[in-house]
């Protein structure tokens, strides 16, 4: 919202200034206004119907439908524009009055970046979570893995202060881990991005150091978590769900991201050797993780707590959302400046970083719900 009612502040003024160029102004600002209307429609809209299930009915089905492919034209466009916007300066642009505003300068171009993001995934968890409304009625009743609001009432009794307070001490030490782990791909990118602009060896080292062990923590949670569902649950059979089947497609954008990444590698077209290491432990991580996700959601407990699952859920929830944070400040120079010259990375930055981005976030979430659904009930 902030966002918007920027660019609708610029508009106004440039629509003052310009008499020439008042129709494209006036159509901008009538654009900004329908963003507004439609993200306050879109919250309304979800919060209002948290704890409903949306009836069968011909055209609320395709008004959803509608409202998913704006989201998504919204969220894809905005990705796209600003991969291409950075450093692309032309003399049209140097005349733009919208570029000259005074608010863009000393406002917009420097909230933008940090405003940029958040918007883009609020169409994507709007989106999920108007998904997780047009479920299909008996799903939603014995499916666990659910975007929707929780409002059961818990009559389990209350375990003893000792035990709660255990409890809520190992999901600190989960977050903590999933923290540090992570860590060192953090800096890494800050120091390269702020520090190096991507041109120290030493440092892409570093990170790719960084990945490899991410992923391989990843992998041992992963596994252990499978082995502890095996034991302490029960499996039910089931088919795939719409949310699995978008975070099937949106991993293929990010296997084929690192499958190019690995072919660059064995190609010699990396600053490092240790990139082709990092590449094959995030496919590795991705393939593992995404069948996790959708065999966690077929799994029924069998005991009131799973410690370790939510636990597990936790750390993993961290890892996607911190490798989210990353790729989605860097989307612009996490392909170019790290190969050399293996192709035209323009058409990867186009398809296949959005998919990762989104695997990200999504995956982020997936792990949030898994978190929610096996924690005990004195973490709700």
């Amino acid at each position: 919202m902030i966002h918007f009612c920027i660019n609708l502040s610029i508009y106004l003024g440039c629509m003052a200034k310009t008499q020439n160029d008042s129709g494209h102004y006036s159509f901008m600002i009538f654009v900004n206004i329908i963003y507004v209307m439609f993200t306050i429609f879109q919250m309304t809209f979800i919060t209002y119907n948290r704890n409903e299930q949306l009836q069968r009915m011909y055209h609320l089905r395709v008004s959803c439908v509608f409202i998913l492919l704006a989201n998504f034209s919204i969220w894809y466009s905005s990705t796209v524009n600003n991969m291409f916007a950075n450093g692309y300066v032309t003399e049209e642009r140097n005349r733009s009055c919208f570029h000259n505003s005074e608010i863009e300068r000393k406002l917009g171009s420097r909230i933008s970046p940090i405003l940029l993001p958040p918007q883009l995934e609020f169409c994507i968890l709007a989106s999920t979570l108007l998904m997780s409304l047009w479920e299909n009625p008996k799903e939603s009743q014995t499916s666990r893995n659910t975007f929707a609001f929780d409002t059961a009432d818990h009559t389990q009794p209350q375990s003893t202060l000792p035990q709660n307070e255990s409890i809520a001490f190992s999901h600190i030490l989960a977050l903590i881990f999933g923290i540090l782990i992570n860590v060192p791909i953090l800096v890494s990118t800050v120091v390269l991005t702020y520090v190096y602009n991507w041109e120290n060896k030493t440092a892409i080292l570093v990170l790719d150091i960084s990945e490899s062990l991410s992923a391989l923590c990843t992998c041992i949670i992963v596994f252990v978590c499978c082995r502890y569902l095996n034991v302490n649950c029960v499996y039910r059979t089931k088919p795939l769900t719409t949310r699995e089947q978008i975070l099937i497609f949106s991993s293929t954008g990010i296997m084929a991201y690192f499958t190019l990444g690995l072919l660059a590698g064995l190609s010699g077209f990396t600053f490092r050797k240790s990139t082709i290491v990092s590449r094959i432990f995030g496919m590795l991580e991705t393939f593992l993780q995404t069948l996790f996700f959708i065999k966690s959601a077929r799994y029924e407990m069998e005991r009131s707590e799973q410690r370790v699952i939510s636990c597990c859920g936790l750390m993993l929830a961290v890892t996607n959302l911190m490798y989210w944070l990353q790729d989605s400040y860097n989307r612009n120079i996490i392909t170019k400046t790290r190969y050399l010259g293996y192709m035209d990375w323009n058409t990867v930055e186009l398809t296949l970083v959005p998919l990762m981005i989104f695997y990200r976030f999504f995956s982020g979430i997936s792990a949030y719900v898994m978190y929610k659904t096996f924690a005990p009930p004195s973490l709700h």
